[in-house]
This record gives structure tokens, sequence and C-alpha cells, in this order.
């Protein structure tokens, strides 16, 4: 086996899966607490992307920088979208908030098509490129990943560490009850909202360097991000987590080894297999 060409994809399937954990964090989190399928959740890691790019081309800010204000923008796109689409359906059928975050979803990609007509391209102060024997590390890519690292970590600690996250994981776990022990119940969809949302655009941000931006973007990611969610378990943070890295190394492995033409395929095949055999996912308890 030539072990430099295993461990360039294991870093390239890396620099992707983290990107994949982001995405599907945002979509666990919103299922997970509103029982909601958010179809406009790719629309945001596409926004994100392209706010920063916009942003840089047009005032030359510093990608830190415009990544402050495109973080805002989409965590109030996040709550426009649950006053909108979502809050006043939750007591309706589950079909009617999936057909209402839907609309959102094409309201804001063709509003994408028109801004951003064509691709775009996100610079960071990192240029350089690592050599470790025959190895490659650019730096926007060791970026990506330092920083899709430490938003996951952020996460982590603060659902678990804080008590707004601990009021986010009581209302997931039983509504009800966490409306009777006087949690605004509301006020936690809203926050969920913004977090879930902000945790696209620093998706698309994290991955913008290495990929490069444009509105179908988060079409593109939004069925695996689903995939990632069902394999995983649906709402399982864990889940999306583990399937999501393991699935951006899989590709690369996948892409090289066998086809590169048919690496998208397999993650689909396996959630098939998942909803056969364990449609609950496998991180999710008996």
């Amino acid at each position: 086996m030539d072990w430099s060409t295993f461990l360039q994809q294991s870093w390239n399937g890396l620099v992707n899966g983290v990107g994949y954990v982001q995405f599907a964090l945002g979509l666990a989190l919103i299922f997970g607490v509103l029982r909601v399928i958010n179809i406009a959740h790719g629309e945001f890691f596409m926004i994100g992307a392209m706010v920063v790019a916009s942003l840089q081309q047009l005032f030359g800010l510093n990608f830190f920088i415009a990544l402050i204000p495109s973080v805002i923008l989409v965590s109030a796109l996040g709550i426009i979208c649950n006053r909108v689409a979502v809050r006043p359906l939750l007591d309706a059928p589950e079909l009617s908030t999936l057909l209402s975050t839907l609309a959102i979803s094409y309201i804001l990609l063709n509003a994408g098509r028109v801004i951003w007509p064509h691709p775009m391209t996100v610079k960071t102060p990192f240029t350089e490129i690592l050599k470790l024997g025959d190895i490659r590390i650019t730096e926007s890519s060791l970026m990506s990943v330092f920083l899709g690292g430490l938003i996951i970590a952020a996460l982590y600690y603060f659902l678990t560490k804080i008590r707004m996250g601990k009021e986010i994981q009581a209302t997931a776990q039983n509504r009800t009850g966490a409306n009777l022990v006087g949690i605004n119940v509301k006020g936690i969809y809203d926050i969920t909202f913004i977090i879930s949302a902000a945790l696209a655009a620093l998706g698309g941000i994290s991955v913008a360097p290495v990929w490069q931006p444009q509105t179908m973007m988060g079409q593109y990611v939004l069925l695996k991000g689903f995939a990632i969610l069902v394999v995983g378990g649906m709402g399982n943070v864990t889940g999306c987590l583990v399937i999501g890295l393991a699935t951006g190394i899989v590709e690369a492995f996948f892409g090289n080894y066998v086809s590169i033409y048919y690496k998208e395929g397999f993650l689909f095949i396996i959630m098939i297999v998942m909803l056969l055999l364990k449609p609950q996912g496998l991180f999710v308890r008996e």
C-alpha cells in the first residue's frame, strides 16, 4: 500500500468530514428539539460562504472579520425561518413544516442565484502549503479543520455545561416537562434555530477556502446531511459527529481506490440498509 496516498486521502476526507459534521449538527439540533426537518438548512450553509466571499470582494475584508457579519446575517435568517415557516405550524401535521421550510429553501436558493450567478472565491491569510514527506497540507485546509473542531467542541461544552444548553436538551427530551419546570420553550425554539443556522453558516465558511463557493453547494450537502442524520440517529449529536467524520474519510478512500464517479452514492446505500435494519439509527439506544 502507498501510505503517502493513504494519509493524504485521510487528511482530505477529514477536511470534508468536519464540514459535514457542522452541517449535520445543526439539522440534529432542529430535529431533536422541534421535531422539524429544516430543508432551508442547506441555504444557510451556502449563504454563510457566499456572504464572506462577497464581503471580501467588495470591501477587501479579512476572512475572520468577514465571518462575523455573515454568521449574524444567517442567524437572523434562522429566527425569521422559525417565526414565519415553523412556529405557526408546530401543531400541524409534520408534512406542513417540511413543505414550509422547502418553500423558504427555494426562495433563498433563487435569491442566491440572482445575487451570486457565478462561483466565488474565499481567501484566507493562510496561503502556504505544508510538506510532510509526500503529503501536502494547505494551511487553508488546516485552518478549516481547526476552526471546525473548535466549533464542534464549543457546541459540546455549551450543551453539556451551560444552563441554556441543558435547557435545550431538556426541551428535546420532553417538551411538556420542560414547560412545566419553567423553561421558556418558545424562547428555546428561537435559540435552537439561531445556533443551528450559525452552525450551518460556520460550516459553509470553514469549507469555503477549500471548496469553491457557489449557490448549489447547500443542495449538495443537504442530502448528505440528512443521510448522516438517518445513519447516526435522528437528533443524535454523537451520531452526527462519528458518521459525519466517517463519511468524509470513506468518501475520499472510495474516490481514490474504487471510483470517483460513484463515491457520492455509498452513503445513501448505507442509509437505505440502515432504514431496513435499524431505522432508529446506529447511535440511538433500543
